[in-house]
């Protein structure tokens, strides 16, 4: 007789049909917090991005550190926000890792602040994408030497210190070059070297009780490295390329920088101390299943195919961005595509460009861009020509300075989340927009003069709807006596001209003829309410400055200013030139009453404020887009219901009397307190619901 089947006592589990999404946990929710007390990290790359959440992982768990990189000011910003998140000691130290005496400086900071070195994270890297025939020589070499030679100068630098602690080391690798990635060539080569250094020293090392494993990052949201070279195309395009999406990735989400963190703090604990010369793949999965970054192969037959999926051109955090040329930026490729326009206004052979860069050029421009319209250019994206910006990536309260690195000053003072949006156009206009104190502002860098104020104030009209208030923080001359270092809030503008009718080619100086060579204009009056607000918090914040230091710089609100077309000629400084400028200051002072300071910006921004209509009704029709697939670009008259009010406040560089010049830590101080009363004045300021620019689309939402 058969026996009976056994039938089973519980019913076995259907598997579900809904993907699961892992969860993100930081590592505290693992680690105890004092795992690394009285332990000391150093760290290349730690100023930003993956680097930075590491060190801020390690130091809730309980370690000092130092953060080297290039740019002082945003590591000094970025040491203070660590420390004061994790109440653990963080320094910067200034670096470059291509440069083995930097590196032995910053160690010797380290040694001498903190006092040991147990873990190193060797971190410094940068990217680009470029197909091997597009990558000069000196970007390839570039490269090598930040990531490869950066990580063999940062083990030279510290291994005395960390072998003192049997301590140990992370390279931050990445996953590209386990499988052939196109357009990668450089950094491939670069990491594949840096995942063989760091198996070296796990041999040779491993006797003095020194570690060494590689933390590989996969695709990780909220990086530089995915806003650059992610393409910008929605999930279903990517699927119709067979290209990777979030689905595609076997634990379903895109990774985190706190994922990279939690492998750092694992392998650099105890838990970890009979693991070495390993590389850790911080993917989701991702190395195992199949996707690329473009299209395979048509992206690589045809790269301009692939135009519309790859980021414009973006900044980098505090690095230096040489100029194109075909000198410094090495092969330029051809590619045909659609029309292009030159500065006339006429039409080119159908071309379309990619242009290469060397690093230290962190940013992206893969194509150069098509403009479709001569008499206001836009590309098909609505992107306008100086600036590149579009609608949504300005904010309608604006901080304009003529420098970079006073624009990353301010922007410092910016919330964190949501992350301020950055960009460098290829005329090298910055932009960074974000929020302070929750409202959306906007710093812009644009140089020098007239002609970039010109092209700041109008182009930025067209990409903001609604009402736009500006201060322009600058730099100046004092004619009047006033202390080098002192604060002017100019509540009038005239402008100085040269005279081109004026018969230069004389070398007799004559005061009274020498007046027809340079036009002075009417004076143009400042916004009265934003002059009042800017003046009452720079007035407040220097007395706070006095009451903290005893140090009260001298605030001048009531003063006209002078803005020249010339540095030099207009302004007039001799040179050896016959400019008949002779007695060109002290005409001015003459005929100017209450004339302080001297620049070249102030009048042209306070005459387009003045000059442009407030307010003019909306209309509600757009531009037709010229060719399937174009943004619908809204018609100017559009936008313009809401009007120009400007600002200024100058910091006096320069004495013209007395000759005097401010010291480099004089302006550091001012650029960073006035700044940020430059934003408060900005966000104290009402700007009525209806005229604000929509937050929906916008990089500020």
């Amino acid at each position: 007789m058969s026996a009976e089947p056994i039938v089973p006592t519980t019913m076995v589990p259907t598997p579900s049909k809904v993907p699961f999404v892992t969860a993100y946990n930081p590592s505290t929710s693992t680690f105890k917090e004092n795992i690394f007390n009285g332990k000391v990290l150093f760290c290349t790359g730690g100023g930003s991005g993956i680097c930075r959440g590491m060190v801020e992982a390690m130091m809730k768990h309980g370690v000092n550190a130092t953060i080297v990189g290039r740019n002082l000011d945003r590591l000094t910003t970025e040491a203070n926000e660590l420390s004061s998140l994790t109440g653990r000691k963080c320094i910067p130290a200034q670096a470059d890792v291509r440069s083995p005496e930097q590196l032995r400086a910053a160690v010797d900071t380290t040694i001498s602040q903190l006092g040991r070195i147990d873990f190193v994270i060797c971190g410094a890297a940068g990217n680009f994408l470029a197909p091997i025939e597009g990558i000069s020589e000196k970007g390839f070499r570039t490269v090598l030497e930040i990531d490869t030679l950066g990580t063999y100068h940062t083990v030279k630098a510290t291994l005395p210190y960390v072998r003192e602690q049997h301590g140990a080391y992370i390279m931050v690798s990445m996953t590209r070059h386990y499988r052939g990635m196109p357009w990668q060539a450089h950094v491939s080569a670069a990491k594949a070297g840096v995942d063989a250094l760091s198996q070296v020293i796990a041999v040779e090392e491993g006797p003095r009780g020194v570690r060494s494993n590689v933390i590989a990052p996969g695709p990780i949201t909220g990086t530089e490295g995915m806003d650059r070279l992610g393409a910008k195309i929605s999930d279903k395009e990517k699927k119709a390329m067979g290209l990777l999406t979030e689905p595609d990735i076997p634990l379903q989400r895109m990774g985190r920088i706190g994922d990279v963190a939690n492998a750092g703090v694992f392998l650099f604990s105890d838990s970890a101390s009979w693991i070495t010369g390993q590389v850790l793949a911080v993917d989701g999965g991702c190395l195992h299943i199949e996707g690329h970054s473009i299209p395979y192969p048509s992206g690589i037959l045809d790269p301009s195919s692939v135009q519309h999926m790859i980021k414009p051109r973006l900044p980098t955090n505090g690095v230096t961005i040489p100029k194109a040329s075909g000198s410094v930026c090495g092969t330029t490729c051809v590619f045909r595509s659609g029309p292009n326009i030159n500065s006339a206004g006429n039409q080119l052979r159908p071309t379309t460009i990619i242009q290469t860069h060397p690093f230290p050029t962190l940013f992206l421009r893969l194509m150069k861009d098509l403009f479709l319209n001569a008499n206001f250019p836009r590309t098909p994206t609505g992107r306008v020509y100086h600036l590149g910006l579009k609608h949504g990536e300005i904010a309608n309260r604006i901080v304009t300075v003529g420098d970079p690195k006073r624009a990353r000053t301010i922007a410092s003072h910016f919330d964190k989340t949501p992350k301020p949006f950055e960009l460098l156009s290829e005329r090298r206009f910055l932009t960074i927009t974000g929020r302070y104190h929750g409202v959306p502002v906007s710093v812009i860098a644009i140089g020098m003069g007239g002609p970039n104020m010109d092209f700041f104030v109008r182009e930025a009209r067209e990409c903001l709807v609604g009402e736009m208030v500006i201060i322009r923080y600058g730099s100046c001359g004092g004619l009047a006596d006033i202390p080098v270092g002192s604060l002017v809030i100019p509540d009038a503008c005239v402008a100085i001209t040269r005279n081109w009718d004026f018969d230069f080619t004389s070398e007799v100086n004559d005061p009274e003829k020498d007046k027809d060579a340079y036009l002075i204009s009417k004076p143009v009056n400042a916004d009265r309410e934003l002059h009042a607000k800017l003046g009452q918090v720079i007035g407040e914040a220097a007395n706070a400055i006095n009451a903290s230091s005893g140090n009260h710089p001298l605030v001048l609100s009531n003063a006209v200013n002078a803005a020249a077309d010339s540095f030099y000629s207009s302004q007039g400084r001799q040179t050896s030139f016959p400019d008949h400028n002779t007695s060109l200051i002290a005409r001015l002072l003459n005929e100017v009453p209450r004339l302080a300071t001297l620049e070249m910006e102030t009048f042209h921004l306070y005459h387009l404020a003045k000059a442009y209509p407030r307010p003019i009704p909306m209309v509600a029709s757009g531009d037709k887009p010229e060719s399937p697939g174009e943004q619908s670009l809204p018609n100017p008259t559009a936008l313009r219901h809401g009007g120009i009010r400007a600002s200024a406040v100058q910091m006096v560089f320069a004495s013209r009397s007395t000759q005097g010049f401010i010291a480099p830590d004089h302006v550091q101080t001012l650029e960073r307190w006035v700044g940020r009363a430059c934003l408060d004045a900005l966000t104290q300021f009402e700007i009525s619901e209806e005229l604000l620019h929509p937050v929906e689309g916008s990089v500020w939402a």
